[in-house]
């Protein structure tokens, strides 16, 4: 007996002394509390006095939209109606509360059931305060949602992969499906096809160097490539990203950005192939023509070079083409260039 009585005490002190709620609450012969440790009015700002004098103190004071809550309302209205039937409660309860200052916070309770005779006539809990760990989960909410709605509203999509060789997704924005044909769950952990499949076969190792270097050395890259769409066709990507890594400096993931450049390059193609046809039409001309930049030489046709005394093997952008220019002329072309740079 004297054995139980220490137990019983030393119970008693740890309860009292806990950070978490410890509560012991009887259904039967009627609704009371016949312990709750003082943490409760550390927590709620509410006296204990109050708890023990109006059992259903509780659930007055749980937030209004969590007084909807299938294990509040069923409590209350079991309590109310004076039925011996109390469901057990085996899962942890989330539920809002409203303190005495007006704030909200969350409690966590985890409950076993006191019965008798098999039957149950109470509840002994353990509340835990996580609002701390509820309003970081919200404010990270808001963030992921602020990122996804910009993600969407880019051109292209961002993503989340392993460095593996298959650069296994982890993320995909809903980009991920006007860009490629694919929905994000159909390359997410390569379920139906890896990124790395949608890549051009002559373009399977473009890049590689660049995003191994940028890793070893923790720094972004930039690469262009080719992929073959679901719908088959064929596209230009540009991809940035960069490693993320954890406290001790071990690569996590790769996070980064894809978009299409298939009308940049189309350009680009366009003005290569123009740029080519006008060299070829200068280097058929008569006359000596050079093309420089304030006056270092980008290009001169065959008669220029015949004209200047140069070869075919000197380095072009080593002549200046001032130099071709004597006395007066040499300054009216120098003072005329360097208007034309002034604007």
């Amino acid at each position: 007996m004297k054995k139980n009585k220490r137990s019983g005490r030393k119970y008693k002190l740890l309860a009292d002394n806990a950070s978490d709620v410890i509560f012991s609450y009887y259904f039967l012969p009627h609704p009371h509390y016949a312990y709750i440790s003082p943490s409760m009015e550390k927590i709620t700002g509410y006296p204990l006095k109050k708890f023990y004098e109006d059992p259903y103190f509780g659930f007055k004071i749980v937030h209004p939209e969590d007084q909807k809550k299938l294990s509040v309302e069923q409590t209350k209205k079991t309590l109310e109606e004076k039925k011996n039937e109390f469901e057990d409660i085996n899962k942890p309860q989330i539920v809002r509360f409203i303190t005495k200052t007006g704030k909200t916070i969350w409690l966590e309770t985890r409950y076993t059931q006191i019965k008798k005779d098999g039957i149950t006539i109470g509840q002994e809990g353990i509340s835990r305060d996580i609002t701390a760990q509820k309003l970081a989960e919200i404010e990270l909410e808001k963030k992921e949602s602020t990122l996804k709605n910009l993600f969407n509203n880019l051109p292209g999509m961002a993503y989340r992969c392993l460095n593996d060789k298959h650069w296994t997704m982890q993320f995909l924005s809903d980009g991920c499906y006007e860009l490629t044909g694919y929905k994000p769950k159909d390359l997410l952990g390569n379920l139906n096809k890896s990124l790395s499949d949608l890549v051009h076969p002559e373009d399977k190792f473009l890049g590689k160097e660049d995003i191994y270097f940028a890793i070893k050395n923790k720094t972004a890259f930039e690469i262009e490539y080719r992929i073959i769409s679901k719908q088959k066709k064929e596209l230009w990507v540009w991809e940035k990203g960069e490693g993320v890594y954890d406290e001790k400096g071990k690569l996590l993931y790769i996070e980064g950005f894809i978009t299409d450049i298939s009308e940049r390059k189309k350009a680009e193609d366009e003005l290569n192939q123009k740029w080519i046809d006008y060299k070829n039409l200068l280097e058929k001309m008569p006359v000596g023509v050079f093309i420089h930049e304030n006056g270092t030489v980008l290009f001169g046709n065959e008669e220029a070079y015949r004209i200047g005394g140069l070869k075919k093997e000197d380095k072009i952008s080593d002549v200046n083409i001032f130099d071709f220019l004597d006395g007066e002329y040499k300054k009216i072309a120098l003072n005329r260039t360097l208007a034309a740079i002034k604007g």
